[in-house]
């Protein structure tokens, strides 16, 4: 299982509006478990420069600027690495899946590697699997609040959202709740 979250230059548009259009990674985090007994096995994390500067408000929600991007390569240059880390597993975990899946898509759609990428077979979005507890779609600070019965400090930084994510999956795990 790797369970995953992505940073980037804004929000996915309509499909009509064309790739060019689309926003991109600017940072990306994931953790590799064993879904057997929720242990880690290795993680992966990285900042992507993209073709443009941040919008502002990007950095005020992420805290990430231009500056922490300048000596960062592009996607592609990511791709070996992370294809890599992505080989063989079974289950994709994100909170709000569609989103972060959608932005990986798009960085793969635009170095032409989309259909070559080791796609998780299973996307599970921890947005739709705990849709019940409340009957709406709860952001991760409140089902990491409702799960683990403490205050998560959300940075919107890839790697502290997985961290936090891999927390509501073991909470998940151990109360036999589906992905």
């Amino acid at each position: 299982m790797i369970i995953l979250d992505t940073e980037t230059t804004g929000l996915p548009q309509p499909t009509v509006a064309g790739l060019a259009a689309q926003p991109y990674i600017i940072e990306f985090a994931a953790v590799k478990v064993d879904a057997r007994n929720m242990k880690e096995l290795d993680r992966i994390t990285f900042f992507c420069k993209p073709p443009m500067t941040l919008p502002p408000v990007i950095t005020k929600i992420t805290g990430i600027t231009d500056a922490m991007l300048a000596d960062a390569e592009p996607f592609a240059a990511h791709y070996e690495e992370l294809a890599n880390f992505f080989v063989g597993e079974v289950e994709g975990v994100a909170h709000n899946a569609p989103f972060d899946f959608a932005l990986m898509e798009f960085d793969l759609t635009r170095i032409n590697k989309q259909h070559q990428f080791p796609w998780p077979i299973r996307r599970c979005c921890t947005v739709e699997a705990t849709y019940h507890i409340m009957n709406r779609r709860m952001k991760m600070i409140e089902l990491y609040e409702y799960a683990l019965k403490k205050p998560l400090a959300q940075t919107h930084r890839a790697m502290d959202d997985v961290e936090a994510l891999y927390e509501i999956v073991r909470w998940m795990h151990k109360n036999r709740m589906p992905l």
